[in-house]
Formats: structure tokens, C-alpha cells, sequence
């Protein structure tokens, strides 16, 4: 198993707060006790990237787990292919183990903070 990130971003213009769309407004949370207490709240993403577990036939024996802690609308596209029918997109991961490169490297400081808190669990 491992982490698969789609170099596209997720438009939801049901759930956005700009006319451009560029934010995602998430309400839909896994299961996962660092996403239980967002529950009745709302997370705002920024140009959000379509993040998910990637399934491996044969996984080695210390594969990490990677589990899908908030998803996008029913209604969301991806901004490279608008005609789509819409769907679901997962958007922020949480694994059991430490990744060597969490995020695209276009992602920049600003978004790593991110994604050191999702995967601060596997380190402690």
C-alpha cells in the first residue's frame, strides 16, 4: 500500500467560498480519532489535491497502512477535466508509518505544515 496523489486539483463549487472555486469546503470525515472531533465542523482546503490509499497486489509485510480521512462532495470534479461526471475525492490521508516525501513537491512549506500533522500520529 502506499499514497497515490493525482497532480490535479478538486473544484466543488457547491462547497467553495470563491467565485474561482479554488477552495474546498469539507464537511465528510472518515472514521479516525484525529478526524472525530471535525465531525460538525467544516475543514477549508486550498487548492486540494485528490490524495488516496494506492492498493498493491502483493504488499510487502511492513507495507503502511494508509487510511482516507476526509473526502470531498459528491459533487466535485477535478479542475483538468471538468466534463467528468462528478464524484467523491479523497483528500487528506493518515498512514501508520512515516513516508519519506509526504507531499508534491510543488506543494511547498505552506503545505507541509498539513500534512506533518496528519502523519504526526505514525511517529509517536
Amino acid at each position: 500500500m502506499g499514497v497515490n496523489v493525482i497532480p490535479d486539483v478538486v473544484v466543488d463549487r457547491q462547497h467553495s467560498t470563491t467565485a474561482s472555486a479554488q477552495d474546498v469546503i469539507v464537511y465528510n470525515f472518515g472514521s479516525h480519532p484525529v478526524v472525530n472531533p471535525l465531525t460538525k465542523l467544516a475543514l477549508q482546503l486550498i487548492l486540494p489535491r485528490p490524495v488516496s490509499h494506492m492498493d498493491s497486489p502483493n504488499p510487502p509485510a511492513d507495507a503502511p497502512k494508509v487510511e482516507e480521512l476526509a473526502f470531498s462532495s459528491p459533487q466535485s470534479t477535478l479542475m483538468s477535466d471538468s466534463a467528468a461526471a462528478p464524484r467523491s475525492y479523497p483528500l487528506l490521508p493518515r498512514s501508520n508509518k512515516k513516508l519519506r516525501r509526504a507531499w508534491p513537491t510543488r506543494a511547498g512549506p505552506r503545505a507541509s505544515w498539513l500534512w506533518a500533522i496528519l502523519f504526526s500520529s505514525a511517529t509517536r
